[in-house]
Order: structure tokens, then C-alpha cells, then sequence
């Protein structure tokens, strides 16, 4: 029987514990859903002069 040596043993330590937060990631702990209703208003684009504020000569 071959014997592992400590780096191999860290590896597989470090790669099942990356497993696990991968399912744990996964997981859903709640089964619920979040709605968020936005109104036609709210998805409207703001002006370019307040997203540049010396954006006079552009327009």
C-alpha cells in the first residue's frame, strides 16, 4: 500500500472542503422567493447632464 504524503493530504483536504462550500453555496436554506414589483418610472434613464455634469456641449 502506497503511503500519501502531507501535500497530497492537504490537497484532498482543501479540495473537499472547497466541494462542500460549493454545495453549501448552492443550498437554498430558505424556499423562499423575493418579488420586487418595479413601476414602468423607476426604469427610466437619467439625463446625461446628471450623469456628466458638464455635459452642456454634448447636447
Amino acid at each position: 500500500m502506497k503511503r500519501f504524503s502531507l501535500r497530497v493530504w492537504i490537497g484532498w483536504v482543501l479540495i473537499l472542503i472547497s466541494l462542500a462550500l460549493l454545495i453549501w453555496g448552492f443550498y437554498p436554506l430558505e424556499q423562499k422567493r423575493r418579488e420586487l414589483r418595479i413601476s414602468p418610472q423607476d426604469m427610466q434613464l437619467p439625463a446625461i447632464q446628471e450623469v456628466i455634469p458638464h455635459a452642456r456641449c454634448f447636447s
